[in-house]
């Protein structure tokens, strides 16, 4: 038997939004997703999980697009490995478990 994954609607977008987005407010989202077009890109699980960790630090919104999302998200994905990274180093150079 196989199984599909539908895309999500509207209202599927927000109610993901409500339980995982917590640095902006629902409007905010759903102003950058009227405005860029981006409601059919977004319908996707999984770009959308991005576009919920990524906007909050994507400054200019007007024109928002697939690479914008990705490149944010890389950008934190970065940054936060780094900081993972510099901890492992503390402490390992304290001599403490992690």
């Amino acid at each position: 038997m196989e199984r599909y994954i539908l895309p999500f609607q509207l209202s599927d977008m927000e109610e993901y939004v409500r339980l995982r987005g917590d640095a902006l407010e629902w409007s905010e989202y759903k102003a950058a997703i009227s405005s860029q077009s981006m409601e059919d890109l977004l319908r996707n699980q999984f770009v959308l999980r991005l576009f919920v960790e990524a906007l909050p630090s994507i400054e200019d919104r007007t024109k928002l697009s697939r690479h914008h999302i990705y490149a944010a998200f890389v950008q934190q994905w970065f940054e936060r490995e780094s900081e993972r990274a510099r901890v492992r180093e503390l402490v390992a150079a304290h001599g403490l478990r992690g």
